[in-house]
């Protein structure tokens, strides 16, 4: 069972990830989504925002609660490991 190999698991995770990505046009904000809460619930939200007239980008769409707060919650651990002097942190391997 590869779930159980980290490097396996990762691999796949990051195909999963790019593959999300690479149907959802590029974008890895929606990738990021539909990896939290499935395609399928990105693209109906797509959808729906698509018939109203609306955005179709992360931000704009009506996505559970979760998803909303999950993306937001990855940028931000970005931010802090990207710029870590910036918010004072010292990252330890």
């Amino acid at each position: 069972d590869g779930r159980r190999d980290i490097l396996a698991s990762t691999r796949a995770a990051l195909d999963f990830l790019q593959a999300l990505h690479d149907d959802l046009d590029n974008d890895w904000l929606l990738a990021l989504a539909a990896y939290n809460s499935g395609a399928g619930t990105v693209k109906r939200a797509i959808k729906a925002n698509e018939r109203h007239g609306r955005p179709t980008d992360f931000w704009s769409l009506q996505l559970p609660a979760e998803t909303r707060a999950y993306v937001p919650k990855l940028l931000a651990l970005a931010e802090l490991f990207a710029n870590p002097a910036d918010y004072s942190l010292a990252i330890r391997s």
